[in-house]
């Protein structure tokens, strides 16, 4: 699969003679580069709409979702779910990353040495699906910058044959990824700076889609109020600060009155939030913050009785 507009280094206005740039003009080249992503991304953000509101979907039902890759992308998906549970609360398992070559919890030797023939295992991203027993329930996404990865386009297929709902994520069309997919995502970024090295443009392209199917689904879910995250896990004292300023923000109440519920209810922010909001002790606030998922509406409809 060749990208759109991608076979000649000259198709790259300012970047066919890179070896003979001074430093300030490869950085030039490379950050110019990166400017045609918004473009490509706009005319995607209908495609990226129906994966937010399909992934959430699945996700209430009780299912999980699964980043699949190889190589860069690959690991982009590895470090989107890694993030996900701190980010949001959810629990373990919710969010699972499959990357080629690569056990399901590779360590540091696995992430630094992958084999990059384990791209080409048509039957291996196959196997990686029925490993963990993707079912009907669940939202696979696989990404693959050329939309054309043998073990990616292998995995998506063997989900999408299982039920799973299958969304594809290239910056190539069309492709064989997106062939197997029920919602299609192709930001089309043209040209690298270095030809062909979709770690570049294509992979931040990509990073880019991944962030907002996955923040927008945790947005659905009711994980995000107003623009807060308030169902972060609080580990360490840089996000304990960081959970005092957020309920001090949105219940306009002091920072000590903020960090003394959020010591009630163990820091969870957003049955510190109703605790404040409504006047409830600690015990009270986390079982009604707990039964009440879409926090916003919950709370304008307590204060309109």
């Amino acid at each position: 699969m060749t990208i759109r507009g991608a076979s000649r280094a000259s198709e790259h206005a300012g970047s066919g003679d890179l070896h003979a740039m001074s430093a300030l003009e490869i950085a030039a080249a490379m950050i110019r580069a990166e400017a045609a992503i918004p473009a490509a991304l706009e005319s995607e953000l209908p495609a990226i709409a129906e994966a937010i509101d399909a992934v959430a979907g699945r996700l209430r039902d009780g299912g999980r979702l699964v980043l699949a890759g190889a190589g860069t992308t690959g690991r982009l998906c590895l470090l989107e779910a890694t993030e996900l549970g701190p980010t949001f609360g959810i629990g373990d398992g919710t969010v699972i990353a499959l990357l080629a070559g690569m056990p399901d919890r590779p360590n540091r030797e696995d992430l630094l040495h992958a084999d990059p023939a384990a791209d080409d295992d048509a039957a291996a991203g196959a196997a990686a699906i029925a490993r963990v027993r993707v079912t009907e329930r669940d939202a696979v996404v696989a990404v693959a910058a050329s939309g054309s990865t043998a073990w990616t386009v292998a995995a998506l297929e063997a989900a999408a044959s299982r039920g799973a709902l299958a969304v594809s994520v290239a910056c190539a069309h069309p492709s064989a990824l997106a062939s197997v997919a029920s919602v299609a995502i192709h930001p089309l970024i043209g040209p690298e700076v270095l030809v062909g090295s979709t770690r570049l443009v294509a992979a931040s392209a990509c990073k880019a889609v991944l962030d907002a199917v996955t923040t927008g689904a945790m947005v659905r879910l009711g994980h995000v109020y107003r623009d807060r995250m308030v169902d972060m896990q609080v580990s360490n004292q840089k996000l304990r600060d960081r959970a005092v300023r957020m309920v001090s923000d949105v219940t306009r109440r002091s920072d000590a009155d903020a960090r003394d519920a959020l010591e009630s209810v163990g820091w969870w922010a957003r049955a510190a939030i109703v605790r404040l909001e409504l006047d409830l002790d600690a015990d009270e606030a986390r079982a009604w913050a707990a039964a009440h998922p879409q926090l916003g509406e919950a709370l304008d409809d307590q204060r309109g009785r």
